[in-house]
């Protein structure tokens, strides 16, 4: 799994087909014909100031600049509870609400059940990355990580604006 994002279950773009890592998309912008558009509000989760930093510049240089931050689980909650996003990207071990606590009271509320998770870890352990996949993380990325592995997840991970007209 390292270095390749995976879709988990519960995805709801075009983008998605189960758990088996998909060749990576061009990088420019498109995940087959799914464009990110800069309108997309991002939650960033990590209790790293410089990770939260270097997921912030990929992010504006995929032009997504509608970014916030929280510093654990508990303060995402909140954030979340305040206004809508369109994805969140956690980091997996952090003090006071981990992020697979986060994920699970995300998808226990009605209200944010929907909203894409991505998950940054170092984990590797069969268990915790099945018990993710069950609860419906959308997808993972491996640290250390590379600014296309997050391109790619990113991509598969935000809805497809809808087409006007």
């Amino acid at each position: 799994m390292a270095g390749q994002a995976l879709q988990g279950a519960g995805g709801a773009n075009g983008c998605v087909n189960g758990l088996q890592p998909r060749p990576e998309p061009p990088l420019t912008g498109q995940c087959e014909d799914h464009e990110l558009h800069s309108m997309s509000k991002i939650l960033i989760v990590d209790d790293q100031k410089s990770l939260r930093d270097l997921l912030r510049e990929v992010l504006h240089d995929l032009d997504l600049p509608e970014v916030d931050e929280a510093a654990d689980g508990e303060a995402a909650l909140a954030k979340l509870g305040a206004g809508p996003y369109e994805l969140m990207i956690s980091d997996w071990n952090m003090p006071n609400m981990n992020g697979i606590q986060l994920l699970r009271a995300v998808r226990a509320n009605p209200s944010l059940r929907a909203l894409p998770v991505i998950m940054l870890t170092g984990e590797s352990a069969r268990e915790q990355v099945i018990e993710a996949i069950k609860l419906g993380v959308s997808g993972f990325i491996k640290k250390p990580f590379n600014p296309t592995d997050l391109a790619v997840a990113v991509r598969r991970a935000i809805p497809e604006p809808e087409k006007t007209g």
